[in-house]
Parts: C-alpha cells; sequence; structure tokens
C-alpha cells in the first residue's frame, strides 16, 4: 500500500539523519515509553544502524525494547546483532520460517535469544527449535503447532478481553 511505503520510506530517511539516536531518546522520554517493539514492519538494515539502536536502548534504560529479525542470515550482521541482544532492556528474537530454514538451517544459539517461527499454511511442519510460532492463517484456532506454542494474540481464541503484547509479556519478558 502507498501509505506504508510512504512511512517506511520516511522512517528509512529519519534513521539515516545525524540526530537519529536523540529524536528517538526524547521522544521515547516525553512519550514515558515503558515498552517498545522495534520494527513492526522491516528489520535491522545494516551494522551502524543497528549500532544506532544499540545507542538508543543504552540510554533509554527506562524502557524495554523487543525486536525480530531476520538479520541473523547476514555474517556482517551478527558482530552488532550480538551486542544488541546483550542489553539488559532488549529481547531480540530471531525470526525464522520455511524459506530461511531451508536456506540458513537453524538460526544460531545465541545465549539470550529465541526463535520465532512464521508459518504460512494452518498444520505447516514447525521445527524444534521454534520457540514460539506466529500464523498467517488465524482462522483456526490453535493454542500449539506440532508441539510450539502460538502468539497468544495471534492463536484464533476468542477471549473476554482482547489481549495484546504489552499484557502478555512473552516477547518482551526476559524468560
Amino acid at each position: 500500500m502507498d501509505n506504508v511505503q510512504q512511512a517506511l520510506a520516511r522512517n528509512w530517511a529519519a534513521s539515516l539523519s545525524d540526530d537519529f539516536i536523540q529524536r528517538v531518546v526524547e521522544d521515547l522520554f516525553q512519550w514515558d515509553a515503558q515498552l517498545f517493539r522495534i520494527h513492526p514492519s522491516g528489520d535491522f538494515y545494516d551494522a551502524p544502524y543497528t549500532r544506532k539502536w544499540f545507542e538508543i536502548i543504552s540510554q533509554a534504560h527506562w524502557c524495554q525494547f523487543w525486536a525480530y529479525t531476520r538479520s541473523w542470515t547476514l555474517k556482517r550482521m551478527r558482530k552488532a546483532m550480538i551486542a544488541l541482544k546483550d542489553l539488559p532492556n532488549m529481547e531480540l528474537w530471531l525470526s525464522a520460517d520455511r524459506d530461511t530454514h531451508a536456506k540458513f538451517g537453524r538460526p544460531p544459539k545465541w545465549k539470550g535469544t529465541r526463535v520465532a517461527y512464521m508459518t504460512t499454511e494452518y498444520d505447516e511442519w514447525v521445527p524444534a527449535y521454534a520457540d514460539l510460532v506466529f500464523r498467517d492463517k488465524r482462522k483456526q484456532e490453535a493454542k500449539y503447532v506440532h508441539g510450539r506454542l502460538v502468539c497468544p494474540v495471534e492463536n484464533g481464541i476468542e477471549m473476554k478481553r482482547k489481549l495484546t503484547c504489552d499484557k502478555c509479556g512473552i516477547c518482551w519478558k526476559d524468560y
């Protein structure tokens, strides 16, 4: 969609600015953000950008951050990814799916990271290394797929009160 493409282009341009770190930290402080998901759409695109997020997270110590990334597949990104995941207020999830599994195998076993696995079919095979499953097809209820926990926000089960990421906490709490 055009509006999404425009927003992503605007965000990318902002990430290149010299004051990106300062602006983000100030915004987080001004909003009194306690919880922040990095990249609801997108990913860490290079090591310098990832290091900017390292600085932001280090400075915004009052806020808990989390992100899903497929950048683990890029050797040039690994050092920056490992530094990022070691921050005490950061939960980094290594993201995988059928394609990354076929091409790269299991994501690396970095201490303090977990694996989020994206399925596109209801009963798609899910590897044993997956810690959490996200489903593209959510119409059928499923708490587990092949023994792996499905994101409670996306498991299709009706609840009296709408469950949100801030209430669930699986992705951003250190388990």
